[in-house]
């Protein structure tokens, strides 16, 4: 038998101590616990807890008890926390039991050093087990062989009770945690083997592209039937089997660390993409993260109107951008000048139809709604024409004449400027700047040609005639050929060093100091187009539609014969180097791979005699914000030489108007219809198209339409016009059908008219 210990004495006066305590202070220590004990009653009743002595069936404490009810309800009380400590009991007994079916196979294979209890971690219980689970494993397990991980995650699979599982192994720590996923039907299963078969269709195909391993992740897949970003349904694919096949909408590649993935191999890879998987795709490429991601391109409006005035309410600065279209993202993107800017002039690119007018018109309107004036050569003479008068432009060349004229005008502006500077520096940071479009380049050289041909014809002839009438000199007109014409006999007989080509090799050269940019439009920008070189200053560019390798080789540089030849055959969609938006895209600019190029939308924009509705809207609010622009404005050349006249039109396009039953004049609409303070407008029109009964004037008199009768041969085109004047006498002429008179239209006729 164990022999007991002695107590020590500092138990022994911890003993005495108590008892002595008790004895002095115990008929104290009572009191208080009375005294305690009914102030808690009080408060319990006070809460309604307890009922007063009186009222009380048991007594609990003090002068307070339990009632009936009150009693009835802490038994409740008891039974459900009964009730909830059983069941927890059980709960907790149940999974343990769940546990440890996982934990005993797997004691097994890890072995006595694997404690569940501190190594396996479960949650999310459900009916058939654990949802969720941690397991840390002992290091000695041979965790480097896929077959033992196999194994394993087979294992927990059935005893998590055979459903789906995803697991996640991590080798550096020793661990692997265990997630179930829902059983899926038939269907689920049958649309997750055809997404597993096209992503490993894709890890095929990328990983002969990057000749490595890859693993590719598909972030959203087409739904066929619905609609892509440009409007189209999206068609279902389907195998030579009848099977459908899946199409990823964006999708990331992770390739090889040692893998170089250039711009050009990324270019590429977006090719073969449409090939193999249809639409236009876009590549970027990470290299610090060794990953692709690739999604379809966003889709453009099919008509993207020009925003008008909205486009510019905030002054730019010096640095002006001369927007005309929008990119992916729907940002407005354009063409900033300014003498800081490096894109002085531009070339616009594109093929007939392709859109380049509506990029004239948006610079134009751009241009003058931020007080820039712009003049313009119109081969087409129907493109960019109606805008002569327009608010801000001072003046539209047509002809072979007039082009020649306002190109050797431009000229002569840009030296006076750079006489101006030369003279004083300061001048070059104060002058206005200049915008002068070019159209058709193609068409306007050979326009030039034939009009300085034109011009050496007459000036032969009319000195043949001199020295035949034997007058011994030039005459007045042989001394004063039309200079610029592409004629160096004729442009040295005038005084000019160069013609209109080398005029505009000068300008490209040198405007950019005269705060004077140039715009050309060609349909090919071939380099024998530009001699000397004078290609390489059209930095800005904007290519329209798709174009050939060989054209976008010309536009683009080297190493770019691949950019915009992929763009849809929709009119006003472009390949563009335009200005950065901001200074972080300056540095790092949208669609480097293509040599700077981002793919746009252009606006649509109106010529001012069609637009009707919203566009005639757009206009109307354009012109005013240009007229306040250009208040006391002094342009530098007079624009007199190149309004439309039409009383100089050819005989031929006179028939075509009177075939057509046009009067004339009506071409013109400058000016005010009405007279100020008259209630009559008048309009010039064809002597065919009167009638009887109308006013006209006639050598500044006011008549009377009297009559009207055919003159001359059925194969002549003349009449007979009887007229009253406002006494009474009668007037007969004899004239041409195409004989231009004035008729007046009251204001109820016009109103009822327009």
């Amino acid at each position: 038998m164990a022999n007991k210990e002695a107590v020590d004495d500092d138990t022994m006066w911890l003993l005495l101590a108590g008892v002595g305590a008790v004895f002095l202070f115990g008929g104290g220590i009572i009191t208080w616990f009375v005294m305690a004990t009914d102030q808690a009653a009080r408060w319990l009743i006070g809460l309604g807890v307890l009922v007063p002595a009186e009222q009380a069936t048991v007594p609990v404490i003090g002068g307070a008890g339990l009632d009936a009810g009150r009693l009835a309800g802490l038994a409740l009380v008891l039974v459900l926390a009964l009730v909830l400590a059983i069941w927890l009991t059980i709960r907790k007994r149940k999974r343990a039991l769940q546990v440890s079916r996982i934990a005993a196979p797997l004691a097994i294979e890890f072995g006595s050093t694997f404690d569940p209890a501190k190594d396996l971690k479960a949650s999310r219980f459900r009916a058939d087990g654990p949802q969720r689970l941690r397991v840390n494993y002992p290091n000695g397990c041979p965790d480097h062989d896929p077959l033992w991980r196999f194994k394993i995650e087979e294992i927990v699979r059935h005893r998590m009770g055979s459903a789906p599982i995803k697991t996640k192994w991590n080798l550096k720590k020793g661990a692997f945690s265990v997630r179930t996923e829902s059983f899926r039907n038939a269907m689920e299963e049958a649309l997750a083997r055809r997404d597993e078969a096209a992503v490993e269709r894709m890890e095929k195909l990328f990983g002969t592209l990057l000749r490595g391993e890859v693993t590719v992740r598909v972030d959203s897949w087409e739904e066929p039937g619905q609609l892509d970003n440009e409007g189209n349904p999206i068609p279902a694919v389907t195998d030579i089997d009848g099977t459908e096949i899946s199409i990823p909408e964006s999708f990331s590649v992770k390739y090889p660390a040692g893998v170089l993935v250039t711009d050009m191999a990324a270019i590429r890879i977006a090719q073969i993409l449409s090939v193999k998987l249809g639409g236009r795709w876009k590549i970027q490429n990470d290299g610090k993260t060794d990953t692709l991601t690739a999604f379809h391109k966003p889709g453009f409006k099919e008509m993207e109107r020009h925003p008008g005035t909205a486009l510019y309410k905030e002054d730019s600065g010096k640095n002006k951008v001369l927007y005309y279209g929008v990119d992916e993202n729907g940002s407005p993107r354009g063409w900033r000048i300014g003498q800081s800017q490096p894109m002085a002039h531009m070339i616009c690119v594109g093929a007939t139809g392709g859109g380049k007018t509506t990029v004239f018109r948006s610079l134009l309107a751009g241009a003058v709604m931020q007080g820039i004036a712009v003049y313009a050569c119109d081969p087409k003479r129907v493109e960019l024409r109606p805008f002569q008068g327009f608010p801000g432009v001072g003046a539209i060349a047509s002809s072979g004449k007039q082009i020649s004229e306002l190109i050797s005008d431009m000229t002569r502006v840009m030296f006076e400027r750079y006489e101006a500077v030369e003279h004083f520096p300061a001048v070059k940071d104060q002058l206005p700047p200049i915008l002068f479009l070019v159209d058709e380049l193609l068409i306007l050289r050979q326009l030039v040609a034939e009009h300085a041909k034109e011009e050496k014809a007459r000036s032969a002839e009319e000195k043949a005639e001199a020295k035949k009438a034997g007058a011994g000199k030039k005459s007045p007109a042989a001394k004063m050929p039309v200079p610029d014409a592409n004629d160096k006999e004729v442009a040295a007989a005038a005084g000019f060093s160069g013609d209109t080509n080398t005029q505009l090799q000068m300008m490209l050269a040198l405007a950019r100091t005269a705060r004077i940019h140039i715009v050309i439009g060609v349909q090919r920008p071939d380099a024998e187009n530009f001699q000397g070189g004078a290609r390489d200053n059209l930095t800005h560019r904007c290519a329209l539609m798709a174009m050939s390798p060989q054209g976008a080789l010309m536009v683009w540089g080297q190493g770019n014969a691949h950019v915009g030849t992929d763009l849809p055959r929709k009119q006003g969609r472009a390949m563009a180097n335009v200005s950065p938006i901001d200074e972080r895209e300056a540095f790092q600019p949208d669609g480097g791979a293509n040599g700077g190029a981002v793919e746009l939308q252009t606006f649509w924009l109106s010529e001012p005699g069609a637009a009707k509705g919203e566009d005639k809207q757009i206009l109307d609010s354009i012109a005013a914000a240009a007229a306040k622009k250009f208040e006391g404005y002094q342009f530098p050349i007079d624009s007199s030489p190149y309004d439309l006249k039409p009383g100089e039109l050819s005989s031929g396009a006179k028939r075509i108007l009177n075939q057509l039953d046009i009067p004339l004049g009506t071409e013109e609409p400058a000016g005010n219809l009405f007279d100020e303070g008259q209630g009559t407008a008048t309009e010039v029109v064809n002597a065919g198209s009167l009638v009887e009964g109308e006013t006209i004037t006639y050598e500044g008199i006011r008549y009377e339409v009297e009559g009207i009768d055919d003159a001359g041969e059925a194969d002549e085109d003349r009449i007979l016009l009887t007229i009253r004047d406002m006494d009474g006498n009668l007037e007969a002429l004899d004239l041409d059908a195409t004989d231009p008179f004035e008729r007046i239209l009251t204001l109820d006729d016009t109103a009822a008219s327009l």
